[in-house]
C-alpha cells in the first residue's frame, strides 16, 4: 500500500535526471526515491526497463478525485 503526498506545484518536482522538461510519466516502483520516479521526455528517451509506468496526468487526476472525496482512499498500485 502506497500513501501519497501531493506536491502542489509541478515545478517543484525533480526529474529522475534533473532535466527541465515537464514530467510525463511516473515509475510505479516504491523502492525508488520520490525524485527518481519522475520522467520527462529526455528521461524517457534513455529509459529502458520493464517496470510499470503511469502517465503524470492520470496520477494527477487520481489524486484530485481522492481529494474531492475527502482524501479517504489510499492509492494502491498492483503489479
Amino acid at each position: 500500500m502506497i500513501q501519497s503526498q501531493m506536491i502542489e506545484k509541478e515545478e517543484d518536482l525533480h526529474r529522475s535526471l534533473k532535466h527541465k522538461p515537464p514530467v510525463l510519466m511516473i515509475i510505479c516502483d516504491e523502492k525508488l526515491k520520490r525524485n527518481e520516479r519522475f520522467l520527462c521526455s529526455e528521461c524517457l528517451e534513455n529509459f529502458d526497463s520493464k517496470v510499470q509506468l503511469m502517465s503524470f496526468q492520470k496520477v494527477m487526476q487520481n489524486i484530485q478525485n481522492i481529494k474531492n472525496r475527502g482524501g479517504k482512499k489510499i492509492l494502491r498500485h498492483s503489479s
